[in-house]
């Protein structure tokens, strides 16, 4: 098993809508066949620090891609050790890698993570007077195709979720941990043909 970038992938944005597409259009390169699914909390900073690229889909700027910088680095660097023994593949296949934003905001608004991540990612969650990003990831969700779903959210501040959890009034029973929360909503949401499984590290730790 091997991981390599896209040729394309310093000038061109692939979002996970179109994905099927590009793979279609590339099929010498690309053939169809399952996908990773890299289930991140949401954009750091440095997601924003991006040379100009343009989408796929619209040949529009974007401003913001999932995993850049050290996390990018470390996940393409040590991706195969960390998953590869888990993917059930006969033979040699290529399988597109998605990383995958839960939430699409910048929950620490550009400060430590520490500071106003964990309350900011709750409240995009589990807000019910604000629903829009729920939404969005229920749709993303709903849309993915079959393959391989890898939970690689952190942990978060136990305290700090279980303060943000009870200001709306959510109840939670299991871990206050923002890797357990989204295991929670994942599992209800995931297609059936799609794999789950939850790592223990955030891809920022993977150099351990």
């Amino acid at each position: 098993m091997i991981y390599r970038e896209r040729d394309d992938y310093s000038q061109v944005f692939v979002p996970s809508s179109a994905v099927t597409s590009y793979c279609q259009a590339n099929s010498q390169s690309y053939p169809i066949g399952h996908y990773i699914y890299l289930g991140l909390e949401s954009p750091h900073i440095q997601e924003y620090k991006i040379a100009p690229i343009r989408n796929y889909v619209t040949g529009n700027l974007v401003t913001c891609r999932p995993a850049v910088g050290s996390t990018g680095t470390l996940i393409r660097d040590k991706i195969i050790r960390k998953i590869g023994h888990l993917l059930r593949v006969d033979g040699p296949l290529c399988l597109p890698v998605i990383k995958f934003n839960m939430i699409q905001i910048q929950c620490s608004c550009g400060f430590s993570t520490k500071k106003y991540r964990d309350e900011n990612f709750i409240k995009a969650l589990f807000d019910n007077t604000n629903t829009r990003h729920y939404t969005s990831l229920m749709r993303r969700l709903n849309s993915a195709f079959p393959g391989y779903f890898f939970n690689c959210c952190t942990k978060g501040d136990s305290a700090v979720i279980r303060q943000a959890l009870a200001a709306l009034n959510h109840s939670n029973n299991d871990k206050c941990e923002l890797r357990k929360l989204v295991e929670n909503v994942v599992r209800s949401n995931l297609p059936q043909e799609m794999l789950y499984y939850c790592l223990n590290q955030h891809p920022s730790q993977w150099w351990k």
